[in-house]
């Protein structure tokens, strides 16, 4: 595997020079991408098979957190991507297609409106995606109100997405998780993750949201990275368990 990526990286390099060189070679850099998408999405699929497969097995469920919290970096990886991707398959979440979706799930009461003083939102975010999961909207709502007491604002910066729109994020480069099929895609989809953004925050604020996430993290509450490209932490909720 590390052959393999070490090659495909050095191609990469090779390709994103010569794509720069001249406008003929730039099909061959596209190509070279596309084919590295596609062994990413080979990784991704046989780690969530993998981990699917396991899932009545005693401990499986805990395992996830363990890779996450044993993890020598909060960043993200394809490894991370899968098993989020897995532990909602364990908790038989299904991904919500379209907007419409999305609102017929807010008439019925299974999407809900996150409102909360502590919550600053960017224009750019519809207030109708501005929903979550009954259990992910209670949970964001308290970290807020945590967040608040410490003079902390969230930005929050995206929620639930339907799948249109993540296919339409993947095709631009914003999320290697593009929902082409079930194994590969992300968690926004399924009304039970956001974003925090980081920009906005102090070294000290920054801290302090790492270190109670990472707490909620190690008590299974949730399951988090921190996304360098697009400077937020992602969060995703799981079902909370008996």
């Amino acid at each position: 595997m590390h052959s393999l990526l070490v090659l495909l990286f050095s191609l990469l390099f090779m390709g994103y020079a010569d794509a720069h060189k001249a406008p003929h070679k730039r099909s061959s850099y596209a190509q070279l991408m596309r084919l590295v998408q596609v062994q990413k999405d080979i990784r991704v699929r046989e780690f969530v098979t993998d981990c699917i497969m396991r899932r009545y097995v005693d401990g499986a469920r805990a395992e996830i957190f363990t890779l996450f919290t044993e993890a020598t970096t909060l960043h993200g990886s394809l490894e991370k991507l899968s098993h989020e991707i897995c532990l909602a398959a364990y908790d038989d979440l299904p991904r919500f297609e379209t907007q419409k979706d999305i609102a017929r799930a807010v008439a019925e009461g299974t999407l809900h409106a996150v409102e909360s003083l502590h919550i600053a939102w960017p224009e750019g975010l519809p207030v109708e995606r501005r929903v979550l999961r009954v259990w992910a909207h209670a949970y964001l709502t308290n970290l807020a109100r945590r967040a608040g007491a410490e003079g902390i604002t969230l930005r929050v910066t995206s929620l639930t997405r339907p799948v249109e729109l993540q296919k339409s994020l993947a095709r631009r480069g914003a999320t290697p998780a593009h929902c082409n099929e079930p194994l590969v895609c992300g968690t926004h989809a399924t009304g039970a993750a956001f974003d925090i953004s980081t920009r906005t925050l102090s070294v000290s604020e920054r801290s302090w949201i790492a270190n109670e996430l990472m707490t909620d993290m190690k008590e299974s509450r949730i399951l988090f990275i921190l996304e360098a490209r697009g400077a937020h932490f992602h969060i995703f909720v799981p079902k909370p368990q008996p």
